[in-house]
């Protein structure tokens, strides 16, 4: 019988049998007229009561999967309230719902959900109570690798382990219709579009239970490639004049085949317990172009690319600077698209290369998206800014980036001109300031100098004490021409300062913020912008760019003979 047609019976007796008139008085129902098998699909609360009727103890109970409750029935009678009675137990959804002893003792099935328990009075069936039991899953899966980069139809392996819980066994699914197949044994085959699917494992008996790993389908990875990270294609990470780092991220082994102009005879293979790679490839012939590609499992990944060492001697050279660049706004690749159109032989970035926070899962909005076309070809060199160190103090900076000595801190030569980049976070820290004046000592025909936070400016931060008191007189001592920054999101040029002249080229992509003006001020600009600048023995031809390709500032220094 349901719990309906009781909750009906009752109401026939309780609201009929009295006489009906609202003055009446109800008659008591006898307990003979209660079933003796009461159901329990609703909750014990709900289940009517009557006089005679057990009472169970504790009242419900949530219990994990497999967990253990001892419960015990009550009389209620007046003359023996309170009093154990003897029972049988019995569950309401059988052996579905787990398990009870004649003592009471309950065990929860392996499926999470409500169940009921009911005791009936073995003396009398008439007499009976119910309470409920919630079973709760506390177990977990996981599923490795949780995360999976692949090719248009690219496959995987799979593995998941499920604890906490008595059933180990799953099956596994795909969340998305249109995400691929998998096997029962794990066996993941992507699907040709593009996206972010789901591989699912969940619990046999307990359907709650779920584990999940992402599958990213990127049409920049040829079918027979899987990464377990974001893939980064090849890029320059350091060129000098008689070596070169071609880095790139995927799965932990994988070869450069490189060689003069188009040949790519030479291989070096790299194989390391990590996805990052750094390949040094050296012994290389200055003012020479190389071509190179990446190979992984037989597959190409990436496109070839070429570089040219730097020049050995001479002082010739272009290059582009930049700063507070890394936000993936519509300004940042505008700009990078302006970039594209100008010859240059690499690039400065003086910080703030990856926001918000210089996380990892950044970097490909920040960077590697918005310069792809430039980085394979080009080195470019960057500094840390304020938002590059937020996440671990800097680690995705060194992860993704090629730091020669391990610091944030470094310098090289192109030509006979000697660019210097400095960590402006630490700017106090005696060991950079000794390296820089050791750097400072070397001799050069020219001699640049770019960090974050900048010495003058009359923009919304203004100028930085610590780097007028620690590194301002080393620059004025040996002889720097230019200073670049960034910090303050626009464009300032100073007048020269003790013969050095600072740049603020914060205009690279994020935000602008109001400019002021000074009486060291020679120009300033709330705009996006990049700096050009052209070397010769003589002279030092620096122009500043904007988003629509518009020369905004032009400055030049002469050095004679």
């Amino acid at each position: 019988m349901s719990i309906l047609s009781i909750v009906a019976a009752l109401f026939l007796v309780v609201g009929c049998g009295g006489g009906g008139g609202a003055g009446g008085e109800e008659e008591s129902v006898p307990s003979a007229a209660l079933p003796s098998a009461p159901p329990v699909n609703t909750p014990a609360e709900d289940l009517p009561a009557s006089p005679g009727s057990l009472s169970i103890q504790p009242e419900g109970a949530r219990l994990p999967v497999g967990g253990q409750q001892h419960f015990s029935a009550t009389d209620t009678l007046p003359d023996s309230e309170g009093i154990e009675s003897d029972v049988a137990w019995r569950i309401e959804e059988g052996e579905a719902g787990g398990s009870i002893t004649n003592d009471g003792i309950y065990t929860a099935p392996a499926r999470p959900g409500t169940y009921h328990l009911i005791a009936t009075s073995r003396s009398d069936e008439a007499r009976w109570a119910a309470t409920e039991v919630t079973v709760i899953s506390q177990g977990a899966i996981r599923v490795q690798p949780a995360a999976r980069f692949l090719g248009p139809g690219g496959k995987a392996r799979f593995s998941a382990e499920v604890t906490e819980t008595p059933d180990k066994t799953f099956f596994w699914s795909v969340r998305e219709q249109e995400g691929g197949a998998i096997t029962e044994e794990g066996e993941y085959t992507a699907p040709t579009a593009a996206g972010t699917y789901h591989v699912t494992a969940t619990g046999r008996s307990d359907p709650s239970l779920k584990g999940e790993a992402a599958v990213t389908v990127s049409s920049l990875l040829p079918k027979g490639i899987a990464c377990s990270a974001s893939p980064r294609q090849p890029y320059l990470a350091w060129v000098s004049s008689q070596s070169a780092v071609i880095a790139w991220r995927c799965s932990p082994g994988g070869t450069v085949r490189w060689g003069l102009g188009e040949e790519r005879n030479e291989a070096l293979p790299d194989r390391t317990v990590q996805d990052q790679h750094f390949a040094l490839l050296s012994d290389l012939t200055p003012e020479t172009t190389y071509s190179y590609e990446v190979e992984i499992d037989g597959e190409r990944f990436g496109p070839v690319a070429t570089f040219t060492t730097a020049p050995a001697q001479g002082s010739e050279s272009s290059f582009i600077a930049f700063a507070d660049s890394g936000t993936g706004s519509v300004h940042q690749k505008r700009l990078a698209e302006v970039m594209k159109s100008r010859s240059f032989d690499f690039a400065l970035i003086a910080g703030d290369v990856i926001y918000d926070k210089g996380a990892d899962s950044e970097y490909d909005r920040g960077y590697f998206h918005p310069y792809a076309g430039l980085i394979d070809r080009l080195p470019f060199f960057p500094v840390p800014g304020n938002h590059d160190i937020v996440t671990d103090g800097g680690k995705p900076f060194k992860q993704n980036f090629y730091l020669p000595r391990g610091n944030f801190y470094y310098d090289f030569f192109w030509g006979e001109t000697h660019v210097i980049g400095l960590d402006s976070n630490k700017v106090a820290d005696p060991a950079q300031k000794r390296w820089l004046e050791t750097a400072l000592k070397a001799p050069a025909r020219w001699k640049i100098v770019y960090f974050h936070h900048p010495a003058f400016s009359s923009a919304e931060y203004g100028d930085t004490p610590s780097v007028q008191l620690h590194w301002v007189p080393l620059f004025e001592q040996y002889g720097v021409d230019l200073v670049f920054n960034g910090h303050a999101h626009g464009y300032e040029r100073t007048v020269p300062i003790n013969g050095v002249t600072y740049v603020v080229t914060g205009g690279g992509g994020a935000p602008l913020y109001p400019v002021g003006r000074n009486e060291r001020t020679v120009i300033s600009s709330a705009t996006h912008e990049f700096v050009s600048v052209d070397v010769t023995a003589d002279t030092l031809v620096l122009k500043a760019i904007d988003i629509t390709g518009a020369v905004i500032d032009t400055f030049q220094i002469n050095r004679p003979e």
